[in-house]
């Protein structure tokens, strides 16, 4: 599986819906995902609703102040003003308006007067500003919650090769599934080098995927040696490379609770090995050819009682034809309860070389007959031996070369692993440091965290140092790429250092990336035969209510294209909005309702909060004027009496504009023969026989007062007109 097809495959699962991200807790840790357009739109609602809920609160807040500063005695202007301001802004935007404008007219006004305007308008400042700060981070929500999101696949399983296929098809090995490692472990090698790398390159894209983007791990580069002394050729200058503890929960994205973690190590201890005294050389020829090779012996394999044998020369011009590249071979010894596993070995390795505690490696580096440009002191790839000279095309002169010391060099490698369970008492907790199947092997398979451990492991099973070294060969070193056809430029002297923590890095990289694989699964048909899905519980436990099954639907990754929110911040934020708002619609009912027999109601306050309203403000000046009949006056909506005409804008004097004094015609009865100047009454006469045209305005006089009035009627026996 390449990088990208993981990544693809990986962004294709992701789960839409609420899910627990254990980082947080169960409580805070609710987390609900959105494809990104969906997230969009959820949060410009809840920018709008934040901006809502808090204009609803600063209403609340006007109503309190306004019944606060109620007085039932005659105030000034500014009281009343104050007054109506906070009766009828619709905002804290809208009450700043108007305050300052209040403030702007009365500027010469005296300090007390003034003081009495700035604490509302400081008020509503302080408001706006807080709610509208509100609205923005409100359009963060979702960056609270992080980019973690959760996959899920029906195909979930770990990569296992399946012995009863593979007799039946013996072929799929070499055409599917080995090319299938090799893929993985370029991935690996690609992603190590974009995301482990010290140029920063680990905030590209690629490499924010897994749940961290690279693990830590710490290195002692003045290490001693890994096995008995006379087997290093330093004691003080290896390199130890180790993990600490690494969380499945917080490194590997297997979201979930304490109970259901693991935590792994990993320590690799290397050094580079003595061959005078474990290498012979012997010749081999005849009629055509001789040819002189090494022989090391380190350990018996199974088929022969040395390590292995190096040609001692390759052929310059065979160099120069095959552009010469290193090679490298890896020969392991695994161990397991305190001995070797022979039959899970490649070698037994000599006694100075033997622990019982480790996994061990030996890896030989060859060059192939590379030229080195200048001398290499580094132990691993040691050249001191002068070649023939050097011309380079179009450049004039011979350039002096150098070959490697020995026809190959051997580094010698540890590994060990410990396992533990966080939820287990202190004194249980732990396995000890040993070889990877110690950790594994010894644990129960009623142990509720059995599954978890393999799946933890499952990783490394194929990113060890001996699948590097032969899946990618040369492709895994550094030097590779300083190696043009069979020149290599010169090398650091702890360069084989830089080496095996590259390969390290390559380790963790798999092991992230087999976590994430696993849940995804296969991602083709003919993949499918080389997974242990959730349902294959014959050869592993992968029942859903095993450890196995659980990570499978709990396996996380990080995505820009999805967004989270936090269910407990969203419904806080909508529980306390929604709680405001309607506060602010029913808040002078409460006041009404449920206040009244307390002492502190105060009816006055309450209605001239109810007066001060703009459509009663309105009732009060036509009313006053003799306009309408109304209803419902004590109530947010006065209402006139049906077809009634109100007053309009009288503008004979612009600067001071006023509402009209209408004229009323008004009809009167009179009696036959003769007629008569009715006075002026709420109820007329049902026998209408003329009008009379009366100005109606704030002095006219009461209805009991006699007044003289034009009038104009008809006589009903001469139909004649009367002025």
């Amino acid at each position: 599986m390449s990088g990208n097809d993981l990544f693809i495959s990986a962004a294709q699962r992701v789960y839409i819906g609420t899910w627990t991200n254990w980082s947080h807790g169960r409580v805070f840790g609710s987390t609900l995902t959105l494809h990104e357009r969906d997230g969009n739109i959820l949060i410009a609602f809840i920018a709008l609703f934040a901006s809502y809920a808090g204009t609803s609160f600063f209403r609340v807040t006007c109503f309190a102040l306004h019944v606060r500063l109620s007085r039932p005695t005659p105030e000034d202007g500014i009281h009343h003003q104050r007054q109506a301001i906070l009766r009828n802004s619709a905002s804290a935007a809208d009450a700043l308006w108007h305050l300052t404008q209040l403030l702007w007219s009365r500027r010469r006004a005296k300090r007390r007067v003034l003081l009495r305007i700035i604490p509302l308008l400081v008020y509503s400042v302080l408001c706006l500003s807080v709610f509208t700060a509100a609205g923005i981070f409100s359009s963060q929500i979702n960056s609270f919650t992080g980019d973690e999101v959760l996959i899920r696949s029906p195909n979930c399983g770990t990569l296992y090769v399946n012995g009863d296929y593979l007799k039946q098809h013996p072929d799929s090995r070499m055409k599917i599934y080995d090319p299938y490692k090799s893929q993985r472990l370029r991935a690996f090698n690609t992603y190590a080098q974009t995301c482990y790398g010290d140029s920063g390159s680990f905030t590209r894209g690629d490499c924010k995927l897994f749940a961290k983007r690279r693990l830590s791990y710490t290195v002692n580069r003045n290490a001693g040696c890994p096995f008995a002394s006379e087997m290093c050729k330093s004691q003080n200058e290896n390199i130890i490379l180790d993990t600490g503890y690494m969380d499945s929960h917080y490194d590997f994205g297997m979201n979930g609770p304490i109970e259901k973690r693991a935590q792994v190590k990993a320590v690799v201890h290397c050094a580079p090995l003595v061959a005078d005294g474990y290498s012979k050389s012997f010749n081999l020829s005849n009629n055509q050819w001789a040819a002189a090779f090494d022989t090391f012996w380190y350990g018996q394999t199974r088929t022969s009682n040395y390590t292995f044998v190096q040609p001692q020369a390759f052929p310059l011009a065979a160099s120069i034809a095959e552009s010469a590249r290193y090679s490298l071979r890896i020969f392991g010894s695994r161990v397991y309860n305190g001995s070797i596993r022979l039959e899970r070995s490649d070698f037994n390795p000599i006694t100075p070389l033997q622990r019982f505690d480790a996994d061990m490696w030996l890896i030989s580096l060859a060059d192939n007959g590379i030229r080195y440009t200048a001398a290499i002191d580094d132990p691993w790839f040691s050249a001191h031996t002068r070649g023939s000279n050097i011309t380079i095309r179009g450049y004039e002169g011979e350039y002096p070369s150098f070959v490697a010391d020995k026809s190959a060099s051997v580094l010698g490698c540890t590994e060990q692993y410990q396992v533990c369970a966080p939820s287990r008492p202190v004194g249980d907790r732990c396995s000890r440091l040993g070889g990877l199947l110690d950790p594994t092997g010894k644990v129960n398979a009623t142990d509720p965290t059995f599954d978890l451990k393999h799946r933890v492991f499952s990783g490394l099973s194929y990113a060890r140092f001996n699948d590097i070294a032969k899946g990618l060969g040369d492709e895994s070193l550094r030097a590779r790429s300083t190696l043009n056809t069979i020149i290599q430029v010169p090398l650091p002297n702890n360069q084989w250092q830089l080496e095996m923590e590259r390969w390290f890095q390559i380790m963790l990289s798999g092991m992230q990336a087999s976590s994430v694989e696993t849940a995804v699964g296969p991602t083709t048909n003919e993949m499918k035969p080389f997974y242990i899905g959730r349902n294959d519980t014959e050869d592993f436990p992968g029942d859903k209510n095993t450890e196995f099954g659980y990570f499978c639907d709990n396996q996380k990754i990080r995505s820009t294209e999805h967004a989270n929110f936090s269910v407990f911040g969203l419904s806080l934020t909508l529980a306390v909005g929604c709680l405001i708002i309607l506060l602010n619609w029913s808040v002078e009912w409460i006041y009404i309702k449920l206040v009244w027999h307390f002492p502190y109601f105060n009816q006055y306050a309450r209605l001239e909060w109810t007066i001060n309203g703009t459509l009663q403000l309105q009732r009060l000046a036509h009313e006053e004027l003799g306009y309408g009949n109304w209803t419902n006056c004590d109530m947010e909506v006065p209402v006139p009496g049906p077809d009634e005409k109100l007053a309009w804008l009288d503008m004979h004097d612009p600067e001071h504009p006023k509402l009209a004094v209408c004229q009323r015609v008004k009809t009167f009865g009179m009696s036959i023969g003769s007629f008569a100047i009715g006075r002026l009454a709420k109820q007329e006469t049902s026998t209408t026989f003329g009008s009379m045209v009366s100005p109606i305005s704030p002095s006219t006089p009461n209805d009991q007062d006699e007044i003289e009035i034009g009038f104009r009627a008809r006589r009903w026996d001469t139909n004649t007109t009367l002025t």
